[in-house]
C-alpha cells in the first residue's frame, strides 16, 4: 500500500551546522513526523501536498510549536521532496498521484523546514549554479545559470558555451573551471533541467556540492 511521511524540521539556527554536509539549512534540533496510507488520504479527503498542509496544520501541538509566522509559512510551496542527495520544490501544487507517479516508488517522503533565527547560511566565494529556464528565447535550450558577484551567464549544457558575452570573471575562469566543471556535471544538470520542466524546483548549488534553498 502506498504511503507518505510528511516531517518538519525544527531548526535552531546554523550554529548547530547543517542539515547534511551538501544542504545548507540549519541542522534540526527536533521533528514532528505525521504518516498516512492512501487509504486514511483519502477518508480525510487529502488529495495533494496542499490537502495535507492544511490538515497538519491543525494538530494542537504543531500550532504551538509553530505560532502564527509558522504556520502561515507551512504550504506546499515551503514542501520539499527527498531527490538522492537533494531536495525538491513545486512550481505549483500537485496531487499525491502525480508525485507516485512521478517518482515511481511505494513511500514518499516530504519534508518542512521551520529555521528560527532566520536564514543566515553563505558561501560568496564559489560560482553557483541555478536551473530556472523561464525566459522564452532558450526554454527549449538545456542550459544552466552560473553566477558569482553580481555576473550572471547562460551556459548551454549541449555543448557547454555561454549564451551571453562573457564578462570577469567568467572569461577569466572559464577554460579552466567553470566548462570544465560543467562538463562533469552536465548529467547532474540536464536531470535538474527535465524536473524543472515536470513543474519541480532544484536547488542551487555551488562548485564545492553546496545546495542553497530559500531556509538557507
Amino acid at each position: 500500500m502506498k504511503k507518505v511521511s510528511f516531517t518538519i524540521y525544527f531548526c535552531g539556527g546554523p550554529w548547530y551546522g547543517t542539515f547534511t554536509p551538501e544542504i545548507m539549512i540549519a541542522k534540526p534540533c527536533n521533528t514532528s513526523t505525521f504518516g498516512f496510507d492512501v487509504q486514511t488520504l483519502i477518508q480525510e479527503g487529502i488529495a495533494g501536498i496542499g490537502d495535507l498542509t492544511e490538515y497538519v496544520k491543525k494538530a494542537p501541538t504543531l500550532r504551538e510549536s509553530l505560532g502564527d509566522w509558522g504556520l502561515q509559512n507551512l504550504s506546499w510551496e515551503t514542501v520539499y521532496i527527498p531527490k538522492e542527495n537533494y531536495l525538491l520544490s513545486l512550481q505549483a501544487d500537485k496531487t499525491f498521484q502525480e508525485l507516485f507517479d512521478h517518482f515511481g516508488q511505494d513511500t514518499l517522503e516530504l519534508a518542512h523546514f521551520y529555521v528560527g533565527g532566520g536564514a543566515s547560511i553563505h558561501n560568496e566565494t564559489d560560482y553557483r549554479f541555478t536551473i530556472h529556464p523561464d525566459e522564452k528565447i532558450h526554454r527549449n535550450l538545456p542550459h544552466v545559470h552560473v553566477e558569482k558577484d553580481g555576473v550572471e551567464i547562460r551556459y548551454s549544457l549541449q555543448d557547454f558555451k555561454p549564451l551571453d558575452s562573457l564578462k570577469q570573471p567568467h572569461t577569466r575562469d572559464y577554460k579552466k573551471r567553470l566548462r570544465p566543471f560543467l562538463e562533469q556535471k552536465r548529467d547532474l544538470f540536464l536531470s535538474l533541467w527535465q524536473e524543472y520542466n515536470d513543474g519541480y524546483l532544484p536547488p542551487l548549488f555551488t562548485e564545492s556540492g553546496q545546495q542553497f534553498y530559500p531556509e538557507s
